[in-house]
């Protein structure tokens, strides 16, 4: 599984995360894929620079109906006023581990690698 280890990393023009050169060096050198959510769930608040947590979601018009969300735990650019923590939208493949001991692959769609959002301004027809 391929995360990006910035909170605040921009995509490449090929919509794929840039990260440090010694990181994406260990990252291809290693093939292992995370076996399972419950793993990637267990690992996400202990990630010392971007840490998330996973929330499980279901969509009707997806196939496959279930996706994962990566929410941020803090973003630690977003401090000024009016500004938010939000979240970039990519897909990841995963293994999945069954308790009879089968496997398979898919695809997760996720939210990955915190940026920062100004709020979006109130209607002028909403104020009292």
């Amino acid at each position: 599984m391929l995360l990006t280890s910035a909170c605040n990393s921009k995509p490449n023009s090929n919509g794929i995360h840039s990260t440090p050169s010694n990181a994406r060096t260990h990252l291809k050198s290693s093939t292992r894929i995370e076996s399972s959510i419950e793993r990637i769930s267990e690992l996400g608040p202990l990630l010392t620079v971007c840490p998330f947590t996973l929330k499980l979601n279901k969509m009707d018009n997806r196939i496959p109906s279930t996706f994962y969300e990566i929410e941020c735990l803090h973003c630690n650019k977003c401090g000024n006023h009016g500004s938010k923590c939000t979240q970039l939208v990519t897909e990841m493949e995963a293994l999945f581990q069954g308790v009879n001991n089968s496997s398979w692959i898919d695809t997760l769609t996720v939210k990955a690698g915190c940026h920062c959002m100004p709020h979006s301004r109130p209607s002028s027809n909403t104020r009292a």
